[in-house]
């Protein structure tokens, strides 16, 4: 039966065929948008479930052999079309596909669904993800300028009279510091001063006289 098909596809000229593909394409968006429509209802019913299907995906990739993505689209194109019905006369004239609908559907609103679903009519994907993005872009954030604090320093005098003032070290060292005992008098001192006369030189050098005895009593 199925070989008939091609066969009979074989024997059509080129403008019997050309115009065969258009209907046979017309045919399988009408196809799809019915199965959609059931495909919304089953899935408002919930009645997957009684097919043992936890998920409508799983019903319909392993109870309708859809593909993988195949059953994402109609799914998303599903549940879209129960919120914006106009959907369905969109997919059934080809003004939008089902990758179409899927990309719109997280953004479509009561108040902008006509204006987005036009504003994809014959678009392509890529076309179409763009369009999302410019409605998704967020403003961008204004500059700001913000003060920094000012870090608090000492005052330059109070630095000055701080480094400026000297330590007892630097005054030892400097010999600032006056000590009593180093006023005593050395050779190179006595040699500076002047010759020392002769009594005064022998009082210097006479030994010491032993102590008187006590008094008896």
């Amino acid at each position: 039966m199925r070989e008939d098909v091609l066969s009979r596809a074989q024997h059509l000229s080129d403008h019997e065929l050309v115009a065969r593909v258009k209907l046979l394409a017309q045919h399988e968006r009408e196809a799809t948008v019915a199965l959609i429509a059931h495909l919304a209802i089953l899935d408002e019913r919930g009645l997957y479930l009684g097919e043992g299907c936890p998920s409508l995906f799983t019903y319909c990739t392993q109870v309708l052999h859809l593909a993988e993505h195949a059953a994402y689209n109609r799914i998303e194109a599903a549940r879209a079309v129960r919120r914006f019905p106009v959907i369905l006369e969109m997919l059934a004239n080809g003004s939008v596909t089902l990758a179409t609908v899927r990309i719109l559907a997280p953004n479509l609103t009561p108040a902008n669904h006509r204006d987005l679903l036009e504003a994809a009519r014959h678009r392509s994907k890529r076309q179409v993800e763009e369009l999302v993005a410019e409605l998704c872009l967020q403003p961008p954030v204004p500059s700001s300028i913000r003060r920094l604090p000012v870090a608090r320093h000492t005052a330059p005098s109070a630095m000055l009279t701080e480094t400026s003032r000297p330590s007892p070290a630097s005054e030892a060292q400097a010999g600032t510091t006056t000590d009593p005992r180093s006023t005593a008098a050395t050779p190179e001192a006595v040699d500076a001063a002047g010759p020392i006369p002769d009594d005064l030189r022998q009082l210097a050098v006479a030994p010491s006289l032993p102590a008187p005895p006590p008094p008896p009593e």
